[in-house]
């Protein structure tokens, strides 16, 4: 779905294709994300959503994904990431917040991204990292 700039909402039935290891929502017109749109897309290893300008929040439920391992909301209008955030999403490797200008801090349980490889988090307005960060990450 990578482009599709008429699409402005997830459809409902995204969440029975149940066996989806990759949705690449990336570069359409997004702007919410459903509350519980991830609770039976246990497959999911990549998520896509880059250049999607126009969502401004990530639901809670995105933290229902176990087998997640790359996270992109590049260029998107996020505020803020939910406050357990990193506390089920065990297994992600790869998280990119590079040109979310309005987003200004990470939750502290970021730091529970324990298999986290790169985090790129160029060109947003983040000025510290939560207190800990790189010592819960083994740095």
């Amino acid at each position: 779905l990578f482009g599709c700039r008429l699409l402005d909402e997830l459809p409902a039935n995204v969440a029975d294709l149940v066996a989806l290891k990759v949705l690449d929502l990336s570069h359409s017109s997004i702007r919410v994300l459903p509350d519980r749109f991830a609770k039976r897309l246990e497959k999911l290893e990549s998520f896509k959503l880059s250049g999607c300008k126009l969502l401004r929040e990530i639901p809670a439920s995105l933290s229902d994904l176990p087998t997640l391992k790359v996270l992109d909301l590049a260029y998107t209008d996020i505020r803020t990431l939910p406050d357990r955030f990193g506390e089920r999403l065990g297994r992600l490797e790869f998280l990119k917040l590079n040109g979310c200008r309005s987003l200004e801090e990470l939750p502290a349980s970021i730091g529970d991204l324990t298999a986290l490889k790169a985090l790129d988090l160029s060109w947003t307005a983040i000025k510290s990292l939560p207190d800990g960060f790189g010592k819960r990450l083994g740095c």
